[in-house]
């Protein structure tokens, strides 16, 4: 039975893993394994042999020494690398020296030794053949003779359209190889046994790379590209392209003849890796280094901000296009020919509710916090072996579901109360994305153990209400065992942010109730165009603002001011979105916490099931519809189904963008403009109005009225409106807060 030193001194180690070198990190393998289960006695396959085999080398250095020995020496290197870490016991130094003297030893003749493999029936020569074959085959598969790499671009599927991306390719035999940088981060491996041939295309310096069905082994090995028939890669220059043609055409002959069939991995291996690493990919972590956000005064290279440059531009032209508009209707002979198209005065919503407690809150938070609590206690079950896996995944489901349907219910249920039903709704999508992906997470951790016999150190020590709790906490939608940790909570710059965060919250209200609430409210009917269009244009401006100050309040300052409470590393919340030239690129950059849940828990799951990437794309589109529609038609309680289609909207939308990005010019600002056109200007304008006056419509019968609006508000709401955006009115100067709000409020929430 470990200490609870020795689980401390374990967290700290898996939380910053880089604070020890690379013996260091085999040393603390061997004690570890040596602390928990004793001398190695166990035989390996030889694929894990390959991967592990300096560690299990120093682990069989320690035979002899006891687990208390081990746990000890385990903890006083933690302690030497951590000085914030204090252990329960002292350190006793002079009862682990003989530890210390083995994995000295150990260390020393780490380089020199061999790989470990089973021995069991085996003679001394048999052993140095296949000690021999091994250390070949990494070499082979480590380095291995390259016959070109280089740069180039490859048309590639992403999961929101079509794509030109810059990769590093190259030839080995048997081979054809995508790594995303010259890092060698590999994204895409392909069996030159699957080529059928290699062609130059007629315009531009474009090849293609026609490929076959994988069979055999190649198949298990390739499952993730199987459905793959071709590869189209553009090279600098003809020249360049003729060069690459070639090679890989020589490649592909000499594997058809079998001169690269030492080359390849045997299928043995090669399966077992391959099924390896795809489990690897499933929990890839999203969270890998302690990163600032893109706006922090922390951040370390200077950020384009061309994008909000043009939006500028577009503010300038609606704002002076409304005016025009405006101005336009008052020519006397246009009035006197067309009419006034406003239709009268604007008048309140008489919706007057008696307050009542938001239980429906209350009860939906008991819920919520049951359903999260029972999936631990289902994980913890089996993990045990007490419940089959099938049944485990089943219940996790249901806590999955009632986590969300059950809070939803309730405020459906509940009379409508739109500013605290939307913060309520949104906290609980967040919650059940979390419960998501802990469930999930954690049920690939458990199938990896049972499929496998490498010890996996992390589950399930992880099932603990504290890790649950810090996951909670954490501002990541991602679960993961461990996550980049800041070494302090720099207090002064926490407090900063605060005060930041609530002038940026009281900005947003003044805008909501001075300039964006009357203005919705001034147009009675959306069946006058005209008037629809004015209005349109005129809550463009306000949205904007209120847009903009929303990203800076969540993404820039809530989300950093968790992180800094929490020590949470890695603070890239977003990318540079605000020069996003198609739709596709705001997507991938606009909401990183959610991209990431999306890609993790929808898109590779989708994938995983042999469907193609424009399928998965869908089931993404049509999960986060989904969970827009629920945010916006629950708070209002008006189920119309416009923020789910205009959702949807977004997938042959980015297909419009990615074409236009072919034709346009690549430093040409029209795409960026046509973003902010498309989805400030007119997108979350019309939506916001026409929800507004369905909810009034829909809510007005509760009261015992036949009207929507009432007379006595219209010089509030119409004052608000037109002080701000030069209407006519003859108000000498802006409304006061509180009345205004009172006017075209009522006692109704907005």
């Amino acid at each position: 039975m470990t200490s609870e030193a020795f689980r401390d001194a374990g967290r700290r180690y898996r939380e910053d893993p880089s604070k020890f070198s690379d013996k260091e990190r085999v040393r603390m393998y061997a004690l570890f394994k040596q602390a928990t289960s004793g001398d190695c006695s166990v035989e390996v396959p030889a694929y894990v042999a390959l991967l592990k085999g300096a560690g299990y080398a120093s682990w069989r250095q320690l035979a002899g020494v006891p687990r208390e020995e081990a746990e000890r020496c385990y903890i006083e290197l933690v302690r030497s690398r951590d000085p914030s870490f204090a252990a329960s016991s002292p350190p006793q130094r002079a009862s682990s020296e003989t530890v210390r003297l083995r994995m000295s030893d150990a260390v020393r003749d780490m380089d020199d030794a061999e790989i470990s493999a089973p021995v069991a029936g085996r003679s001394r020569e048999e052993l140095v053949k296949l000690v021999e074959s091994l250390r070949a085959q990494v070499r082979r598969l480590s380095v291995g003779h390259v016959v070109k790499e280089g740069e180039l671009t490859r048309f590639r599927e992403t999961m929101t359209g079509r794509d030109w991306a810059s990769r590093w390719f190259e030839v080995v035999p048997g081979w054809l190889r995508c790594y995303r940088s010259r890092k060698r981060d590999l994204r895409l491996e392909v069996s030159l046994r699957q080529v059928v041939r290699v062609v130059a295309e007629d315009r531009g310096s474009i090849l293609r790379v026609e490929l076959k069905a994988p069979t055999g082994d190649d198949a298990r090995a390739s499952s993730k590209i199987a459905h793959l028939r071709s590869l189209r890669l553009a090279a600098v220059s003809d020249e360049d392209r003729d060069d690459w043609i070639a090679s890989i055409s020589s490649a592909v002959k000499a594997a058809s003849a079998g001169d690269a069939g030492d080359q390849t991995p045997a299928p043995k291996v090669a399966s077992e890796l391959k099924k390896m690493k795809d489990r690897a990919a499933k929990l890839r972590p999203a969270h890998r280094v302690s990163r600032p956000s893109l706006l922090s005064t922390d951040a370390a290279e200077p950020q384009s901000y061309a994008g909000f440059v043009n939006l500028i531009g577009v503010i300038a032209v609606v704002t002076n296009l409304r005016t025009f508009m405006n101005e336009w209707r008052l020519i006397p002979l246009v009035a006197a020919l067309f009419g006034d198209a406003e239709e009268g005065p604007p008048r309140s919503l008489g919706c007057a509710r008696l307050f009542s407690p938001p239980w429906e809150v209350m009860a939906g938070g008991v819920v919520l916090a049951v359903a999260v609590l029972s999936s631990l206690v289902i994980e913890l079950q089996a993990a045990g072996g007490r419940i089959a896996p099938h049944r485990a995944n089943a219940a996790h489901v249901v806590a999955c579901a009632s986590s969300l349907v059950v809070p939803t219910a309730l405020v459906a249920t509940a009379p409508a109360r739109p500013a605290l039903h939307a913060a309520w709704l949104f906290a609980v999508v967040v919650a059940w994305m979390k419960h998501v992906s802990w469930a999930h997470t954690n049920t690939i951790l458990r199938t990896n153990r049972d499929d496998d016999d490498l010890d996996d150190d992390e589950y399930p020590r992880n099932l603990t209400l504290r890790d649950l709790r810090r996951f909670y906490a954490y501002p990541t939608l991602v679960y993961q065992t461990s996550y980049p940790r800041s070494h302090r909570v720099r207090k002064r710059w926490l407090s900063k942010r605060i005060f930041e965060l609530l002038v940026v919250v009281a900005l947003m209200v003044l805008i909501v109730t001075q300039f964006v609430a009357p203005t919705v409210l001034s147009v009675r009917a959306l069946d006058n165009p005209a008037v629809v269009l004015e209005r349109l244009f005129a809550l463009a401006i306000p949205n904007i603002g209120v847009w903009l100050l929303v990203f800076v309040a969540v993404f820039e300052l809530w989300l950093s001011i968790l992180a800094e409470a929490t020590r949470f590393g890695d603070r890239l919340f977003y990318r540079d979105w605000w020069n996003a030239s198609k739709m596709d690129e705001y997507w991938r950059h606009w909401n990183l916490p959610v991209h990431n849940w999306l890609l993790r828990h929808v898109f590779f799951p989708v994938l995983d099931l042999g469907l193609p990437k424009p399928a998965a794309m869908f089931a993404v589109f049509f999960v986060s519809a989904s969970l827009h529609e629920l945010l916006v038609s629950g708070s209002c309680h008006v189920l119309n189904l416009w923020v789910f289609a205009a959702m949807l909207a977004q997938m042959p939308l980015i297909a419009l963008t990615n074409f236009l990005a072919d034709k346009i010019p690549s430093k040409s600002r029209l795409g960026n403009v046509l973003f902010w056109i498309s989805f400030c200007v007119i997108g979350q304008p019309l939506c916001i109005m026409i929800y507004t006056h369905q909810f009034v419509a829909v809510h007005a019968a509760e009261d015992g009225g036949t009207t929507t609006f009432r007379d006595d508000s219209a010089p509030a709401a119409a004052a608000a409106a037109d002080y701000y955006y030069g209407g006519g009115s003859n108000v000498s100067g802006p409304v006061p807060l509180v009345a205004n709000t009172s006017a075209f409020m009522g006692t109704h929430e907005l």
